[in-house]
């Protein structure tokens, strides 16, 4: 495990750039505590869960985790949510589409 404050990019994570909007992909967890300075388009894991909670609000095009939990909090704007689960657990959400399998 990394220390606190560390920045460790491993192995199978797949950062893309489009204009000035990030996406993120992974096969498994994504977790995104602290504050971004580029846009997010898409976060996107293939077999685990994904966790934003920013300090400052944040818009998402997607986010999809079709086996995992999809847990926010904070100040998220969002066009879709994908996951097997969906947790909101604190702050504002505002999104067009959420799709839980199991439960919202």
């Amino acid at each position: 495990m990394s220390s606190q404050g560390a920045f460790v990019l491993p192995a199978g994570v797949r950062l893309s750039l489009d204009g000035d909007k990030l996406s993120i992909a992974n096969a498994g967890d994504i977790v995104i505590e602290g504050a971004l300075a580029q846009q997010l388009d898409r976060l996107s894991s293939e077999s685990g869960s994904i966790t934003l909670t920013p300090p400052d609000g944040i818009t998402v095009g997607s986010i999809s985790a079709p086996s995992g939990t999809v847990t926010l909090g904070g100040k998220v704007t969002v066009e879709s949510v994908e996951a097997k689960r969906v947790d909101f657990i604190e702050g504002t959400l505002k999104a067009k589409l959420i799709k839980a399998g199991e439960s919202i």
